[in-house]
């Protein structure tokens, strides 16, 4: 689709370039303008889905290490509640 060419051949080239759809009544370049807006509207529309999909793919991986850090902390206090009640019950009896 995107071919290097010489300018001169460019302008030839683009006039024998088929156009997709023609309605009736509408000129060459109407339809030519209407098919390039077409096409950005394509690019427009993938980089829109790029960005949700980035996007919710940050959010998911933020909620993991959420959730993680979370754990790792309940496992902490867990473990640190039963060395403590360790000691105490060491101590209690002595």
């Amino acid at each position: 689709m995107c071919r290097e060419m010489d300018a001169s051949r460019v302008s030839s080239v683009h006039r024998r370039t088929p156009v997709q759809f023609i309605f009736k009544g509408q000129t060459f370049a109407e339809a030519e303008v209407l098919e390039e807006e077409a096409a950005a509207a394509a690019v427009i529309v993938v980089v829109v889905v790029v960005v949700v999909v980035v996007v919710v793919v940050v959010v998911v991986v933020v909620v993991v290490v959420v959730v993680v850090v979370v754990v790792v902390v309940v496992v902490v206090v867990v473990v640190v509640a039963a060395v403590v009640a360790v000691a105490v019950v060491v101590l209690v009896l002595e």
